[in-house]
């Protein structure tokens, strides 16, 4: 008896492990995916796409298809009336995988996004338009295993992953293939003009919202900090890092520090030679990329040709041009995750103080100011006699600077510039300690704290927007108006994976929050209605009862649409 149940418990075990083992062998690996992805580029209605958005960007906007009326809704102001109407464009993506509208909705996005009142609706469509899966029939499949990184973006034109990124992989897991249903979202149009190439000004879509961000989107309670919170967003900026901006970064890099090297050794021998090479070198990245950084220091080659290395002017040049060069090469490491989110927390922790820094600079200077009074009264009418090392002190004391100075030696607990012996001076040294030690450094510490934690919770996000804006410089000051018409660099949309279980996640996230309805149960919901209404068909009642049930069918169709 005892080996039948045995043997029936095996047998159940048995079937259990067989059929996981049959679904693990159903699901294509990273390669199966590309060779699919490359038979995709054939189809009818990718190459459709592809050809309306090239229309539509090189088209002006007043010519769009649906530019009247989207500029009207743009125009009306209607929070409520636009999160409706990007609720019909998700629908459309989701449900009836129609990117028409879309292409236009992507070429007008910033206007939407520079609208303060639209900002919640801009954001709640980028949540709904996450994590899209690519549909079945541009692609047979949509989930497979994989090795790469999450938010990995594949070329429509060239899905081949490059040997690089060969080397960068994490264990096998499975992987859900989704797509941007942004049309466009990275195109520009197609200008060579002259002036284009010196002064980029036919922008995209992504490159307008980089650059004219505002310092407050990193804010976690500003309405578009939620799109570059979005995983989209994330996947955007790898995509675009992975497939050129990386390359362009390190020749840029290594640009710089020729410019650093070359500087330091012209300033060192005072060669003229390499002063002139200096000049033309800054010069030049002060026009394409360093226009910050590299300028202050081009002025201070360009003046050691005509001034003597002695001249107290250039003197300080050359230190301030130090300073900069510095302060530029450390830029360049905000690009390295590990390094770039700490510059990122001590930029923020230092904007935070800078009002506290202000706060104690003119206690300070209130502080001095009394005790240069003070000083020149004591040592005019005082009579009681002092010790010559007071005296000395107190003749001190009536400078500003030495006040200024004295002072700032005390928040950092040097009294030694501080005279002996004086009630008022105790008292002061007493209360000024008290109030630096007490009150202004638990209340620094307290801040640096309470911004830091902050920074934390999003600092990866905020570090993947500033790679963004190294991404979107380069692209205009490297890259011709020729390259960016390159279908591997800026496709008119891209493929990339999640991690299964991050988009279940993420569609559980959207049903709770009352955002969107799932693919799937869209589906689901339509099944349901029309098995309804074929009930209703069958139904040979009075017709007042079958007038009814229509009636609510209507509504319930209705509701399933919104």
């Amino acid at each position: 008896m005892n080996d039948d149940i045995e043997a029936q418990e095996y047998n159940v075990y048995k079937k259990i492990l067989d059929d996981l083992e049959a679904k693990n062998s159903c699901k294509i690996d990273e390669n199966g995916l590309i060779k699919i992805l490359e038979n995709s580029n054939g189809i009818d209605e990718i190459q459709s796409l592809e050809n309306l958005v090239h229309k539509l960007v090189n088209s002006k906007v007043e010519e769009l298809p649906c530019h009247g009326s989207l500029r009207k809704l743009i125009d009306l102001r209607d929070e409520k009336l636009i999160s409706e109407f990007f609720d019909y464009c998700a629908k459309l993506c989701i449900e009836e995988e129609k990117l028409e509208l879309m292409c236009e909705v992507t070429i007008l996005l910033q206007d939407f996004i520079d609208i303060s009142f639209y900002k919640s609706p801009v954001s709640k469509l980028v949540k709904q338009l996450t994590y899209v899966k690519v549909p079945l029939k541009w692609c047979e499949i949509n989930e497979y295993q994989s090795t790469n990184e999450n938010l990995y973006g594949y070329k429509i034109h060239n899905p081949k992953i490059p040997k690089i990124d060969k080397f960068q992989t994490i264990p096998r897991h499975y992987a859900t293939l989704c797509y941007s249903p942004f049309p466009g979202l990275f195109s520009y149009p197609d200008d060579s003009s002259f002036l284009n190439i010196l002064f980029p000004h036919k922008l995209s879509p992504f490159a307008k919202f980089i650059i004219t961000y505002p310092d407050e989107i990193f804010q976690a309670n500003h309405g578009s900090s939620e799109i570059i919170d979005s995983p989209l967003f994330h996947a955007i900026v790898k995509f675009k890092w992975r497939t050129f901006a990386r390359y362009h970064f390190f020749m840029i890099f290594f640009i710089y520090l020729a410019f650093f090297a070359f500087f330091i050794a012209a300033i060192e021998t005072n060669s003229m030679p390499l002063l002139i090479i200096s000049t033309i070198m800054g010069t030049f990245q002060s026009l394409c990329v360093f226009r910050y950084v590299t300028v202050f220091p081009a002025i201070t080659a360009f003046m050691g040709i005509f001034i003597e290395p002695s001249n107290n002017l250039l003197i300080l040049f050359r230190a301030l041009s130090m300073i900069f060069l510095w302060i530029g090469a450390i830029e360049f490491l905000v690009a390295f995750k590990r390094i770039g989110i700490f510059i990122i927390a001590v930029a923020h922790i230092c904007r935070e103080v800078t009002w506290l820094f202000i706060y104690l600079a003119l206690v300070i200077l209130a502080a001095s100011h009394g005790t240069v009074i003070y000083s020149s009264m004591l040592l005019d009418y005082n009579q009681v006699p002092m010790t010559d090392e007071s005296y000395t002190k107190f003749q001190d004391l009536i400078k500003y600077s030495n006040s200024l100075n004295a002072y700032w030696s005390a928040f950092l607990s040097d009294y030694g510039s501080w005279p002996e012996g004086d009630k008022f001076i105790a008292i002061a040294k007493v209360a000024y300690s008290l109030f630096i030690t007490v009150v202004i450094l638990n209340l620094m510490i307290a801040l640096v704290n309470n911004v830091y934690s902050d920074v934390l919770n999003r600092v990866n996000t905020e570090w993947s927007m500033v790679r963004a804006q190294i991404i979107v410089i380069i692209e205009l000051a490297t890259l011709t108006p020729a390259d960016r018409q390159n279908k591997d660099y800026f496709p008119w949309t891209i493929f990339y994976k999640a991690f299964t279980e991050d988009v279940e996640l993420w569609q559980k996230k959207l049903e709770d929050d009352d955002i969107s309805v799932s693919r799937d149960q869209i589906q689901l919901l339509n099944k349901m209605a029309d098995k309804m209404k074929d009930e209703i068909n069958k139904i040979k009642d009075d017709d007042l009862n079958r007038t009814k049930m229509i009636d609510t069918l209507k509504e319930l169709k209705q509701l399933f649409s919104k």
